[in-house]
């Protein structure tokens, strides 16, 4: 699957905003404080993207390209999560994922009792 962008992110804004961040974290004098509004766009049906992450990809890709449209002077980052990152590590260890409408997912846990986590396998990092 290959997506392009069809249009041009501002490196220079980018890279503004990433020395922002830096002077910010490290406690260092700055113009000002970083800042980031949120930008609500399209909700993303998680039931769907746990199966094709297409629409993940998509969405996000929306998402950075509204942004930019709009013309939010912030310090937006683009950036994009190559999976839906909810549970990747509780799915590894067995527990079963289940949704609420509008809902991030949210899992049964993958024992009872305390004792029982020494009976957990170990996950398969490239199937789990």
């Amino acid at each position: 699957m290959l997506f392009l962008l069809t249009f041009s992110l501002p490196e220079k804004e980018i890279e503004v905003s990433w020395n922002r961040y830096r002077a910010s974290w490290n406690l260092r004098p700055q113009d000002r404080m970083p800042f980031k509004l949120i930008n609500p766009g399209p909700q993303i049906v998680m039931e769907k993207v746990l199966v094709d992450p297409k629409p993940l990809l998509e969405t996000q890709i929306f998402w950075i390209q509204q942004h930019y449209k709009l013309g939010i002077r912030d310090d937006f980052i683009p950036y994009l999560i190559p999976y839906p990152s909810e549970g990747v590590i509780v799915t590894a260890f067995g527990c079963e994922p289940f949704f609420r409408k509008g809902a991030l997912p949210t899992f049964k846990p993958a024992i009872s009792k305390p004792e029982e986590v020494y009976n957990l396998k170990e996950p398969d990092l490239l199937q789990d």
